[in-house]
């Protein structure tokens, strides 16, 4: 009975342990972002970085200080500005959220006749902010709702 239990222990010890290695860590530019290890790093056109798995892509763009001064933005700009900017860019009414160290606003939109689930997350550093949006298939937003919170709080910056 004491081997079972030991084995039993054993087993579990092994399961425990190998969950802490499903989760990796990505650095791209100033921050960190922890993500299940199936997401890989791809190349996407006019961002900064793109990572997904099978059922999510995650977005990453910087916007300097230097670059937003034309639109009225600068270093004492605060997060709130700066996803105000983003709302009126994408002339949208998105209502923004607060997280624990950003702001975010969640919304659906259609691409090539796809229903997709945003959750765009923004986020400031010594010199830019950055806009980093998860997102899935709309009918799997009950499924990775909770999941974007995590791995936006999961976000740190190093500056």
């Amino acid at each position: 009975m004491k081997k079972i239990h030991y084995i039993i222990i054993i087993l579990l010890g092994a399961f425990l342990l190998s969950g802490c290695e499903s989760q990796k860590e990505f650095t791209i530019d100033d921050l960190t972002i922890t993500l299940p290890k199936e997401f890989e790093q791809k190349e996407m056109d006019g961002y900064l970085a793109y990572l997904e798995n099978k059922e999510v892509g995650i977005t990453f763009l910087e916007e300097t200080f230097t670059d937003l001064e034309t639109i009225g933005l600068n270093k004492d700009s605060t997060l709130e500005d700066y996803a105000n900017a983003v709302k009126e860019s994408n002339n949208a009414n998105y209502e923004i959220k607060e997280g624990n160290n950003y702001l975010y606003f969640i919304y659906d939109n259609t691409v090539d006749e796809t229903d997709y689930h945003y959750m765009s997350n923004v986020f400031k550093s010594d010199d830019e902010f950055y806009l980093i949006t998860f997102f899935c298939f709309k009918e799997d937003t009950e499924k990775y709702e909770s999941e974007f919170i995590k791995w936006a709080d999961s976000i740190k910056l190093k500056k």
